[in-house]
């Protein structure tokens, strides 16, 4: 028995069980549990602080592409930008919103190099504001930055369309500030 403690010790799928009591088997297979909740412990952790690592070099990648777009360096921009967006992609959990700030700022990159005579920036810059649009729908510069792109390339008819959804919520935003006391309240204006 003393020998068995010391081979469970070390690790308790080591020990040879056919010699055995009913007992000694029951305490065994205990500390084999303990033994595999440990690890899968240890490895929940590990893998978490990766998570963390990933989630750092992307903050850091999106940081990078925010210096070279100020610094006039939009080709470099969006490769870090797009470093990131793959990093991002093969992340387990995503935090949607950070995944949509990745995207916005690769467009804005590409509208900085559409407006050097990129032309074909346009469509791609307006291919990311959709992606950043549909991952966090509420923030309104995406909107404003597709609409931007489309009409880099003629289309207003749609540039316009974009526009409706913040100027929409721009209207709502404006009627509940409204002082229920203001005569135009019901009457479509803001205050």
């Amino acid at each position: 028995s003393s020998s068995m403690s010391e081979a469970v010790q070390q690790n308790p799928f080591d020990v040879d069980d056919s010699a055995l009591d009913d007992a000694e088997l029951a305490k065994l297979r205990d500390q084999q549990a303990m033994h595999v909740r440990k690890k899968e412990a240890a490895f929940a952790e590990g893998r978490e602080a990766w998570q963390e690592e990933q989630q750092r070099c992307l903050v850091e990648m999106k940081d990078e592409g925010n210096a070279k777009l100020k610094a006039g360096q939009p080709a470099a921009a969006i490769r870090l930008y797009s470093e990131a967006i793959e990093m991002d992609r093969t992340m387990g959990e995503r935090d949607e919103k950070f995944s949509a700030i990745l995207y916005a700022n690769r467009a804005a990159a590409r509208l900085k190099q559409a407006e050097c005579g990129w032309d074909e920036e346009y469509e791609a810059a307006e291919r990311d504001c959709r992606r950043a649009c549909e991952r966090d729908p509420q923030q309104v510069k995406y909107h404003v930055r597709c609409a931007s792109a489309l009409s880099g390339v003629g289309r207003f008819d749609d540039a316009f369309q974009c526009l409706k959804v913040p100027l929409r919520r721009a209207r709502h935003r404006a009627r509940q500030r409204c002082d229920p006391r203001c005569h135009h309240k019901g009457q479509g204006r803001a205050c």
